[in-house]
């Protein structure tokens, strides 16, 4: 599933410690980790998490920050019917643009990660 060049196969040379993988009939769960027995590889893949970050999946009813990038597209999908995407949270791009949701710099990853982590831990107190 995974193949070099790919944006998970990127997240995972980029040092995610967690990359999930969703295909049609197909979940795959790639979790660094070094010299793992088995049941260490079972454990890593059901403990929990704080953030899960999705590829994809773009009709699920969840958060969304959509990445833009000028030259590849003729608008945002999430903008592109009649019916926008109420849950849009924002989007990442590497230009400006006139839209009802925050725009991140997309060549400014520290700043899309505070976002996120402001978004989620809205509220409460961060232990990290």
């Amino acid at each position: 599933m995974d193949k070099k060049g790919s944006d998970s196969w990127r997240f995972t040379q980029a040092g995610a410690d967690i990359t999930v993988l969703a295909a049609k009939g197909q979940l795959a769960v790639l979790r660094a980790i070094t010299q793992p027995s088995l049941d260490d590889a079972l454990l890593e893949a059901s403990s929990g998490t704080d953030i899960v970050l999705v590829e994809g999946f773009k009709e699920m009813p969840v958060p969304k920050i959509e990445v833009y990038r000028s030259g590849y597209s003729d608008g945002l999908y999430s903008r592109q019917d009649k019916h926008p995407d109420p849950y849009l949270i924002a989007v990442a791009s590497d230009t400006p643009l006139d839209v009802d949701v925050p725009v991140l710099d997309l060549n400014d990853p520290d700043n899309v990660c505070e976002f996120i982590i402001k978004r989620i831990f809205k509220g409460r107190k961060r232990e990290y």
